[in-house]
């Protein structure tokens, strides 16, 4: 299916804000999560402030018409770097809310939350990291990669959410070096509480 995730935050003063993060891949996927988590009558009711792509890779936005087919006006950020075509896709998906570019840097989209573009890797000061951590997807370890979990202990990471395309050795390794891992409920077919489904 890809990845996708509802992210709701809450400020200082009690207000929530829903923003929906990439979108997955599979059309048919998507629209069965989307009602089976009851994104899409959120999208539909106007709930969800934006749909936030990630990056231009398949998995994370070519469900894209999902969205549009229950949101088509919700405000959409995206990388400025995506290709001609891919703008494209999103465009004939029935999208026809405002779409913005976001450039490198440091983008505030409400008090207490911001976008940042970078190019990897970069990894800068952050309270904790979620999503596909792309360390080993295929779970094809090779001995330089501790490296890569070790030097992670300099960031002082306080929550480490484990998903798609991170790998389950990956997962495995950063809950043996101590790092704060999120643990999953492995009830969408996940194979270990260590990693974050789409569910």
């Amino acid at each position: 299916g890809g990845y996708s995730c509802l992210v709701e935050i809450e400020a200082l003063d009690g207000k929530k804000t829903k923003y929906l993060f990439d979108c997955g891949w599979n059309y048919m996927w998507m629209d069965q999560c989307f009602k089976r988590e009851g994104i899409d009558k959120m999208l539909a009711n106007g709930e969800i402030a934006a749909f936030i792509s990630t990056h231009e890779h398949m998995d994370h936005y070519f469900g894209f018409p999902v969205v549009a087919k229950y949101g088509p006006n919700v405000t959409v950020y995206r990388p400025s770097t995506f290709y001609p075509a891919g703008k494209d896709y999103m465009a004939r998906s029935g999208h026809v809310g405002k779409v913005i570019d976001v450039t490198k840097g440091l983008h505030k989209i409400q008090e207490g939350v911001a976008l940042y573009q970078f190019e990897c890797p970069i990894i800068f000061k952050v309270y904790g990291v979620y999503g596909g951590l792309h360390i080993s997807p295929f779970d094809d370890w090779d001995p330089k990669y501790d490296d890569l979990v070790i030097g992670l202990k300099k960031w002082d990471l306080q929550k480490v959410g484990c998903n798609h395309c991170t790998g389950l050795i990956t997962a495995q390794k950063f809950v043996d070096a101590g790092y704060p891992v999120v643990q999953g409920t492995a009830r969408f077919r996940s194979k270990t509480t260590n990693y974050l489904g789409n569910g």
